[in-house]
């Protein structure tokens, strides 16, 4: 939630430059270019399992017209998956003591898709709409997960965006997504399931002697919905 406070302070910022600038010119023409660098937070669905997580990442469009264009966007994030969503971990000392802890792990998130994008002027602010289909690839912990592990899975987002130009090629933009993941296995980052021999030796390190002890976290889903919200500053090159 830190972070959704601070993304909320820079929007705020945002708006405030907005109020103050003078009218520029928002309607695009086509044959247009548009680059964002952008950055932002991920809200994740709690069957995720992952905290919420900053991002950064951009997006480049070009304008068929001065409603329509297509483009693409890319971002990184590194979220954590909190271990309170699996199963706990077993240590046994002696005959008769174990200790169970949490255990999660730190991933990278890159997020790509093409994009189409329909826009239209409306008080010389630039209203945007999104949509668009790609891939998420998760880069698992390779200490934690004893060498190198990937999950690359089909992602979706729908989402609008305002924004303000300061000048003719120029500008900011705020914008919010509802980015979703498909076919998602949370089971797939519990360590306890990447590392050799865990669940081939009877889950020996896996806690089953006191389920009560694993808690109840969310149940897992295949389809999880994630709000993005990010702040973009606007660049138009001469080409």
């Amino acid at each position: 939630m830190k972070c959704a406070r601070l993304l909320g302070l820079a929007l705020l910022c945002a708006a405030a430059l907005v109020t103050t600038a003078g009218r520029a010119r928002a309607q695009v023409e086509a044959g247009t270019w548009e680059t964002i660098p952008t950055g932002g937070v991920y809200l994740y669905g709690a069957a995720s399992g992952f905290d919420d997580a900053a991002f950064f990442g951009g997006d480049v469009y070009y304008f068929l017209n001065e409603y329509l264009g297509i483009g693409l966007t890319l971002s990184f994030a590194r979220p954590v998956m909190d271990g309170s969503v699996f199963d706990r971990v077993q240590f046994s000392f002696l005959a008769d003591t174990s200790a169970l802890y949490r255990v999660g792990q730190q991933v990278t998130q890159a997020t790509y898709a093409p994009v189409v994008v329909a826009a239209v002027e409306a008080g010389g602010f630039d209203i945007r709409g999104y949509g668009g289909v790609g891939g998420t690839t998760f880069y698992l912990d390779p200490e934690i997960n004893a060498g190198n592990k990937s999950e690359t899975i089909m992602s979706w987002f729908l989402g609008g965006g305002v924004g303000y130009r300061f000048t003719e090629r120029s500008g900011v933009r705020v914008e919010v997504r509802d980015e979703v993941f498909t076919g998602f296995e949370r089971d797939k980052f519990f360590p306890a399931e990447n590392r050799t021999g865990y669940r081939n030796e009877g889950r020996r390190f896996v806690n089953d002697r006191i389920p009560e002890a694993n808690g109840s976290p969310p149940e897992p889903d295949e389809t999880i919905h994630n709000i993005r919200l990010s702040i973009g500053f606007i660049f138009m090159p001469s080409l």
